[in-house]
């Protein structure tokens, strides 16, 4: 086992600097995609699309079509996130598009984090850093995963390129930076405390401390002034980036985010790395400004996340950059020399992580996570061109091509009065939205088991009861074929039909 991993070691040190090595870890990364399920099978079945994904890509889809987010359509996550998703739309195939866009953030984030360990540790805590952030960030396809890339280009401007004492890169940190918060708008704190970070160099630091927040600054003009060419437009950036969050706990007190976040530290693949990231300073013979900032960043994005007052699992991406690169450290200690200690530390790390990448892959392969897709190919016979419909599942007016009649977009949101409070700056509800929605007398009315569960649900039958009616869209004989999931899925959505359409 010892020669196994020396020349293992060996190996990356003789390649480090080959084109090939590097190709070698982007094809790495590529097959922990989901992309290869689509490029064996042809079938965009095996990629995958949750509702929050397709409701993001509502929003990117108006963003495309010219109108800025918020304004047609509202998701809760920042207006720079909506614009890069919009690239998906530029394509004939915006699913294939959007996971190929996940694929290059990753691949990104990756070298990113690899140039950082590399430049502050050892060239095997680079590698260590490299194939966690790949197998952390193919697991989802979540707004944070983009937060983890500009935090992480972030880090590389700021303490690779500091010592060039050039103010592109000042500029670049301060973009990147700003590109984070006004993807998720809590983590502005970071944003305040990257200012300290300059401050507290030694050369320059008033100069370069203002240029940091001049450049945080431009791309938030440049979306009040894209806004305020709207009627109501600036009211209505304030209102979503603003006041929606702001009213967003509803008086949660703080511990039930801290609680939250206890309960899913226990169950996370990746809790021995957030381990190392918290012992780590203990090992640092000397604790220079660039591993405190590090440690600092870390304990400062817990707590930006939870000023939520929750904490969801794909919060630690926030988190991430920070972990990934300290808990690589730890390899780069003296105490720490061996390659024994090394390969314990490599394998302790990343067989949890490969182990839940996986799992994951194989439950999607056999039990697929985009029954949008699958409902869409179904009704597709049953739709013209022409028809307008109405789905609480966003991927169906996707995969349709159909317009989206609403402005809140996820479904989830469609029971919390006070979004819509929020955003409209008025007392205002689903059901509003609804009223309108069937002023436009849409032909199809298809409605999933998690709406159909809300209480508001009572109050939505009684509106369509008078002009629409249950829809026979399958055969029960004919779904037999179908996989399970799927077949569960297909029972428990309704979809009804506009009286005398049939």
């Amino acid at each position: 086992m010892h020669n196994i991993f020396n020349n293992f070691f060996n190996f990356h040190e003789k390649k480090y600097k080959s084109i090939g090595y590097y190709t070698f870890l982007a094809i790495l990364v590529f097959l922990l995609s989901n992309l290869p399920f689509y490029f064996l099978t042809g079938n965009l079945n095996y990629l995958p699309l949750g509702n929050n994904e397709a409701s993001h890509l509502n929003v990117a889809k108006s963003v495309y079509s010219g109108v800025p987010p918020y304004i047609e359509h509202f998701d809760a996550r920042g207006p720079i996130f909506f614009y890069i998703l919009s690239i998906c739309f530029f394509f004939d195939n915006f699913l294939l598009a959007f996971h190929l866009l996940y694929f290059l953030i990753t691949l990104t984030s990756c070298f990113v984090c690899f140039k950082i360990c590399d430049y502050l540790y050892s060239k095997e805590a680079a590698l260590l850093s490299f194939l966690v952030t790949g197998l952390l960030l193919t697991q989802s396809n979540h707004a944070e995963n983009l937060i983890f890339l500009f935090l992480s280009c972030y880090l590389y401007f700021s303490i690779c390129k500091k010592h060039e004492n050039k103010i592109k890169y000042i500029i670049f940190s301060g973009l990147c930076m700003s590109f984070a918060v006004l993807t998720r708008f809590n983590i502005s704190v970071l944003a305040l405390f990257g200012c300290f970070y300059f401050f507290f160099q030694q050369n320059n630091k008033w100069k370069n401390t203002f240029i940091y927040i001049i450049s945080g600054l431009i791309p938030l003009v440049a979306l009040i002034v894209i806004f305020s060419a709207y009627e109501g437009g600036l009211e209505t950036f304030l209102n979503a980036t603003y006041f929606y969050h702001i009213n967003l706990t509803q008086g949660r007190p703080f511990w039930v985010g801290v609680y939250q976040l206890s309960e899913n530290i226990s169950t996370m693949p990746w809790v021995s790395l957030l381990a190392m990231s918290i012992v780590c300073p203990l090992f640092f013979k000397e604790f220079n400004k660039d591993n405190l900032f590090l440690f600092l960043f870390l304990v400062l994005s817990f707590f930006a996340t939870l000023l939520a007052r929750k904490f969801n699992p794909h919060y630690f991406y926030v988190s991430a950059p920070f972990i990934v690169i300290l808990g690589s450290s730890l390899i780069h200690k003296k105490i720490i020399q061996s390659n024994n200690l090394k390969a314990l530390i490599f394998f302790i790390v990343l067989i949890p992580l490969i182990a839940n990448n996986l799992f994951l892959k194989a439950q999607n392969f056999y039990r697929p996570h985009n029954f949008t897709y699958f409902l869409s190919t179904i009704l597709k016979p049953h739709v013209t061109k022409n028809d307008q419909i109405f789905s609480s599942l966003n991927g169906v007016n996707l995969y349709m091509d159909k317009k989206n009649f609403l402005r809140i977009v996820d479904h989830s949101h469609y029971n919390r009065g006070y979004n819509y409070i929020s955003l409209y700056g008025k007392n205002y509800t689903f059901i509003d939205e609804f009223e309108n929605v069937l002023d436009n007398k849409p032909k199809f009315l298809i409605f999933d088991s998690y709406v159909k569960q809300m209480s508001i649900y009572k109050s939505i039958e009684e509106l369509i009861s008078a002009n629409y009616q249950i829809y026979e869209y399958y055969d029960e004989i004919k779904i037999s074929k179908y996989r399970s999931n799927y077949k569960k899925l297909l029972r428990n959505t309704s979809v009804y039909i506009l009286k005398d359409q049939e």
